[in-house]
């Protein structure tokens, strides 16, 4: 669509990885102290702030910043998210569990996240072709 190659769409994605490398020994040092809770709920508000600032920007004559910056903020939201939410589902487990309760979270995780892509991209594939429709029932030559 904006005409990159892989290595410049790479570039615009990547800098979603970068609050996470520096973060993350921070949430998992003073995890005893900080109710997990908070900061899962904080991470939501960071993806709704990232998705409403994608909605009102991303447009065909977008730069790169753009498409980077949103990328950069929502590693936060990522960061925030993913160990936290972890923790939580693991705690109150005994050692011998924690590796089967692990598994099983991680499954569900990614069964859930496959099935809630397949959907999205079905009901976006049939939405776009009624759309198409209705333009083409108003727009004469």
């Amino acid at each position: 669509m904006f005409g990159y190659t892989a290595t410049w769409a790479g570039l615009a994605s990547a800098p979603v990885g970068i609050l996470p490398l520096l973060i993350t020994p921070l949430i998992g040092r003073y995890s005893h102290k900080i109710d997990m809770r908070v900061i899962v709920t904080f991470s939501f508000i960071v993806y709704a702030v990232c998705y409403y600032w994608r909605a009102w920007t991303f447009e065909p004559s977008m730069d790169f910043a753009a498409a980077a910056w949103p990328q950069f903020v929502q590693g936060l939201a990522i960061d925030c998210f993913f160990m936290p939410l972890t923790t939580i589902t693991l705690s109150g487990l005994p050692a011998e569990k924690l590796a089967s309760a692990s598994s099983l979270s991680n499954f569900a995780r990614t069964l859930a996240g496959a099935i809630g892509t397949s959907v999205t991209t079905t009901l976006w594939t049939q939405r776009e072709a009624m759309h198409h429709a209705h333009f083409t029932e108003i727009i004469t030559p």
